[in-house]
């Protein structure tokens, strides 16, 4: 974890009253709060002393980020110790919550300024239906973002020099981008020909050249669409990682839209509309887990389907940050459909990742995520989540529950206890009021958590599913693997709706804790 100075985590007005409590408990003595490198927090200077004194580190994450020292005369000495050490103590957690806050935003920002960035391409390029008006529309909305002094599209059939489709700069730097883009972009096709990839060049030979180039092929499943490629001159710093996560990003939208311009341009309007689903499906499914971690003597299984319309269905389980004997499962949905709620999914993705490693548990971790919602987001558009924590070794579990539906505990004795919601929906309020419950999940013992696509799913004569039908084939599975019991609901779903279409996303998640 990199270390963040003192001064950037704690404010020394409300640092005062704090040293001024511990003075008061020592009467006379001397306290000094100092930055990792020695240096005193502005206006908490101390004269110096020859008084005996006691010293104690500020740790953040388990490092130091300060200290305390305590100097006092006579009998009062024999406190120092006690003293420096409950300030430091108090001083520690308050900086803890201060680097807790700043992860938790800087995570989200990064997800976010790629969601947005995102967005505002599908908007700019959904109406176009001419290969070069695209590929301007997208330097137009990348170019400033990515700070790029110079940027080009180069067309599918250009990709070795020549014609650019569209191009940011002066026409001296453009042809100077494309003499050194043009041996980089041969060796991404040759080094991933199904994809294409994103790298930057610390250093040309050629002094006139790009010290820094970001490029990406603009690949679909069907063929090569072209290339995007930004430079940045000698003075300016070189592209970053997450520069080149945005740029591949962009290159995947784009290339879509250029297979699309070329193959139907005179429906433009229905192509509009498929790409802000197709954009919103792809941000959605991005965000599910590839895999799950690997946890001895526990399973893990899911199951997907979305709706004909974009939801916000969202399912994740992870381990937390170090602490690999700690698993974090949730299951969320977000009210509302299309790009607004794939937008908010990924975004709450982000902050309960982020809250939940910092987190003491789930309900704090559920309540600081709202908070951000609805005091700096300010959303229109609202989140149910159940969230767990899981220690692999004893099998207990923390939960909590903001207006999510009922989470299922199956016991291996067929026995069924349900984890009703424990605080209200996300985004509505600044206080949910979540709290937490504490259970146990035994050897076979499994938890099933789900969407109300699960339970709201329609028959063809509009009958709804219901929870009790889902009860009850619960109850017929206990025992079994994770992997069984996601297929046979999933199979039970499908046989119920009869074929008609899904009205809401279906999401189903299985945590297992395997026989001994």
């Amino acid at each position: 974890m990199a270390t963040i100075a003192l001064d950037r985590l704690l404010d020394p007005d409300a640092v005062r009253p704090l040293v001024d409590a511990a003075r008061a408990l020592l009467p006379g003595s001397t306290i000094t709060i100092c930055d990792a490198d020695g240096a005193p927090l502005a206006g908490l200077e101390a004269s110096a002393t020859s008084a005996p004194s006691a010293r104690r580190s500020i740790e953040v994450g388990g490092g130091p980020v300060g200290q305390v020292e305590v100097a006092a005369d006579g009998a009062l000495a024999a406190n120092l110790d006690a003293v420096a050490a409950l300030l430091a103590s108090s001083l520690s957690l308050a900086a803890s919550e201060a680097a807790a806050r700043r992860s938790v935003t800087a995570a989200a920002l990064d997800d976010l300024r790629e969601l947005s960035l995102l967005s505002k391409l599908a908007e700019t390029i959904g109406a176009a239906v001419d290969p070069d008006r695209i590929a301007g529309c997208v330097l137009e909305t990348i170019a400033r973002p990515l700070r790029a002094d110079v940027a080009i599209v180069l067309p599918a059939d250009r990709l070795d020099g020549g014609r650019v489709a569209a191009a940011l700069g002066e026409p001296g730097d453009v042809e100077r981008l494309v003499r050194d883009a043009t041996p980089l972009l041969a060796r991404l096709r040759a080094e991933d020909p199904v994809q294409g990839t994103c790298v930057d060049l610390d250093r040309l030979a050629d002094p006139d050249g790009f010290p820094s180039i970001v490029a990406a092929v603009l690949r679909t499943t069907e063929a090569t669409q072209g290339a995007i490629v930004l430079g940045r001159r000698w003075d300016a710093p070189p592209f970053e990682d997450i520069d080149r996560r945005l740029v591949a990003s962009v290159a995947s939208e784009t290339a879509v839209a250029l297979e699309r311009a070329s193959l139907q341009r005179e429906i433009v309007n229905r192509r509009r509309l498929d790409d802000e689903l197709a954009i919103g499906r792809r941000i959605q499914r991005s965000l599910m887990p590839r895999r799950f971690p690997s946890l001895p003597g526990w399973e893990i299984a899911a199951a997907y389907e979305a709706a004909r319309e974009i939801g916000g269905d969202l399912y994740d389980a992870f381990l937390l940050r170090d602490q690999p004997g700690r698993l974090a499962f949730l299951v969320a949905d977000v009210t509302g459909k299309g790009i607004p709620a794939a937008i908010l999914m990924a975004d709450t993705r982000a902050l309960l990742h982020a809250a939940a490693d910092w987190g003491p548990d789930p309900a704090e971790t559920l309540a600081r995520v709202n908070r951000i919602l609805v005091e700096e987001r300010a959303v229109s558009l609202f989140v149910t989540v159940a969230l767990g924590l899981i220690d692999a070794a004893s099998g207990d579990v923390a939960f909590a529950s903001a207006g999510h539906d009922p989470v299922h505990v199956l016991r291996v004795d067929g026995s069924l206890t349900a984890l009703e919601p424990t605080g209200r929906i996300i985004g509505l309020a600044a206080d949910i009021g979540a709290h937490d419950v504490r259970l146990s999940v035994g050897p076979g013992d499994a938890i099933v958590a789900h969407t109300d696509g699960i339970t709201e799913a329609r028959s063809p004569q509009g009958a709804f599913y219901g929870e009790d039908r889902l009860r009850a084939l619960l109850a017929s599975l206990a025992g079994r693997p994770a992997t069984e019991i996601v297929d046979t609901v999933i199979a039970d779903v499908a046989d119920f709706r009869a074929g008609s279409e899904p009205n809401d996303d279906l999401t189903l998640l299985v945590v297992r804790h395997l026989p001994a």
